[in-house]
């Protein structure tokens, strides 16, 4: 009798594991406590939990150790870190008190600084990173946990967020960018996985707007000017540069602007071409800045009155008893702006041998609006008047004797 013994082999499945191999690193490069990879490079960057610290380089392709970083003296234990690929740098967080953040260029593989924190932010056991948004969030080994948020850009601390008690020892992190939150893991019984807003915070906005000339003349240039600020990014001294600002008037003009080194926008257009004579027709002038992923909009209106022409006034006198004299000045500025160079006439009914005579006289004010004529005749009136011109409305006045 025989007996037969059938057996079946399952093939290998899609998902298997396989231990493909290890590396073993050189002596000093102890309990590696931390680690981020960079996918678009292939490489690898553990840190160790050593005094002080190192970062051991591993390249993906051939599984090879390439480098070692050794950090200065206090960037010890390197339980935490994350990278920002796309911005070319990782960030290690120490095992000390306070902690400290340090600053790993991955193109040369150097360090470039390092972060201390506040007191009490001690030992950063996990760290997560919102590269969009551009911060890391390190939690802290304390009681209770400290979540502290550093701003990539400028390698600065913004801020801390302490948990509530019995929330200690932030030990893990993961990260949902796009929902806008991170969640913490504690080292309590039982544990705790606590959720923090991280939403990308955006700065606030304000434009402060002017026109000029005051009042604006139909169909006259008219410059529009202002300044965008804003609260944080893309400022320079409170000042929100290259950004574009809409300037709209409701008599139809409309253009982007972009601020400039300093903030600043300006644009030369023409006033509308209806206004009233001098009595002030008012349009509005907007300034809008919309709302983009640093910054929250903001828009500004004022108002600015456009007239047809701006009413001036004249006087004559007899100064002397020789000669006629007086002032040309706008009449819609207080006591007057002088107009300077401007032509007048003189027009005086006066007795010349036996008839009394008519006769005009072209003058000129002066750069004070001063104008004047010698005139020796016996007069019974005269009437100086300005014909006005473009910009200016004409005016006139009378003396008698």
């Amino acid at each position: 009798m025989s007996v037969v013994v059938f057996w079946h082999v399952a093939p290998p499945t899609a998902n298997a594991q396989t231990r493909v191999g290890a590396l073993t690193l050189n002596t000093g490069e102890d309990r590696l406590r931390s680690a981020v990879i960079d996918t678009v490079n292939g490489f690898a960057y553990f840190g160790t939990d050593t005094s002080p610290g190192r970062v051991v380089k591993v390249r993906l392709s051939d599984f090879a150790r390439v480098g070692i970083l050794t950090l200065n003296p206090g960037e010890s234990y390197l339980y935490s870190a994350v990278v920002d690929s796309s911005g070319g740098f990782a960030y290690f967080g120490t095992g000390t008190s306070p902690g400290a953040i340090v600053k790993v260029r991955l193109s040369d593989f150097s360090r470039v600084g390092a972060l201390t924190l506040n007191t009490g932010e001690n030992t950063l056991r996990s760290a997560v990173v919102d590269s969009s948004g551009g911060f890391a969030y390190f939690g802290t080994d304390t009681s209770p946990g400290i979540v502290v948020k550093v701003k990539l850009s400028d390698f600065t601390r913004v801020g801390g967020l302490t948990l509530n008690t019995g929330e200690d020892d932030l030990y893990s992190a993961v990260i949902d960018s796009s929902g806008g939150f991170a969640y913490f893991g504690t080292d309590t019984y039982p544990g705790r996985v606590v959720k923090v807003n991280v939403a990308a915070e955006k700065g606030t906005t304000r434009i402060v707007l002017d026109a000029s000339p005051k009042p604006g003349i139909v169909n006259k240039p008219v410059t529009i000017s202002g300044t965008l600020y804003g609260s944080w990014r893309r400022i320079r001294d409170g000042m929100v540069i290259n950004t574009p600002v809409t300037v709209s008037t409701d008599w139809g003009f409309s253009t982007v602007l972009t601020t400039n080194y300093y903030g600043q926008f300006s644009v030369e257009t023409n006033c509308p071409s209806t206004g009233a004579l001098n009595a002030t027709r008012t349009y509005q002038i907007t300034a809008t800045f919309y709302e983009d992923e640093d910054l929250t909009g903001t828009s500004t209106t004022i108002s600015y009155e456009v007239i047809a022409k701006i009413l001036t006034t004249i006087t004559i006198s007899y100064v002397a008893f020789r000669q006629f004299a007086g002032y040309l000045r706008r009449a819609d500025t207080g006591w007057g702006e002088y107009l300077a160079y401007k032509p007048v006439k003189l027009t005086v009914h006066y007795f010349s041998g036996t008839t009394w005579q008519t006769a005009t006289f072209n003058l000129q004010t002066r750069h004070d609006g001063y104008y004047s004529l010698e005139f020796l005749f016996y007069w019974n009136w005269a009437t100086i008047s300005f014909e006005g011109d473009e910009t200016y409305a004409s005016s006139q006045a009378t003396i008698t004797r």
